[in-house]
């Protein structure tokens, strides 16, 4: 009985340990500016969306956005993520075990999406994926004849194995090779978000 319950404990306490590294180790950036963007328009022709409980993602979004002069679209799920480390997690992974798929607070309309031909979206890596609210993102939407764009902050993972799952989602896409930052680098970034948009051939 003291095995098993020391086997759980052990299980439990190596999951945190994973998804720290894997995802939360990045939530050591500034705080979210809470500064509300203007409103998606389609008027442009690329569109940078982005999960983000820490800053980083923002930050790295806003490099894209700025190189790109690209629209810009933050997902938020009605029911706020905690800001404390272990809740996340256990929101985090709760919602991983159960497939989950967050509702987002707003939305783009078809209509508006339709008009983007390049779609970057970024996230942090959550054991080994994207947050679960990223997932419904991609999935309320068509992308196909659409240049996809990953990028991401971590821990230690890379992208982990979320260009792949992004390309089964978004079918009939072109996926690029996408940007992986480790967490605590975003803000001195921009000098390779601009070498890696050259490098895709996105930018001149």
């Amino acid at each position: 009985m003291k095995k098993s319950i020391m086997k759980i404990i052990v299980t439990l306490i190596a999951m945190i340990m994973i998804f720290a590294v894997t995802g939360c180790g990045d939530n050591t950036g500034g705080a979210i500016d809470q500064k509300p963007e203007p409103p998606v328009t389609g008027e442009k022709s690329s569109i940078v969306v982005y999960f983000s409980c820490s800053g980083n993602k923002q930050i790295i979004a806003n490099f894209i956005k700025d190189e790109m002069d690209a629209e810009f679209f933050r997902i938020v799920t009605v029911n706020p993520y905690p800001e404390e480390l272990n809740a996340l997690y256990q929101v985090g992974q709760r919602e991983l075990d159960e497939n989950a798929r967050p509702e987002l607070a707003e939305d783009i309309d078809a209509e508006t999406f339709e008009k983007y031909d390049t779609v970057f979206i970024g996230y942090p890596i959550w054991g080994g994926t994207m947050p679960m609210a990223v997932y419904t993102f991609l999935e309320s939407h068509e992308f196909n004849g659409k240049t996809v764009i990953p990028f991401c902050t971590h821990g230690g993972s890379g992208l982990g194995r979320t260009e792949n799952t992004i390309g089964g989602i978004c079918k009939n896409a072109t996926i690029k090779k996408g940007l992986s930052v480790y967490g605590t680098r975003a803000e001195s970034s921009k000098s390779a978000v601009t070498e890696w948009l050259k490098q895709i051939g996105v930018k001149n």
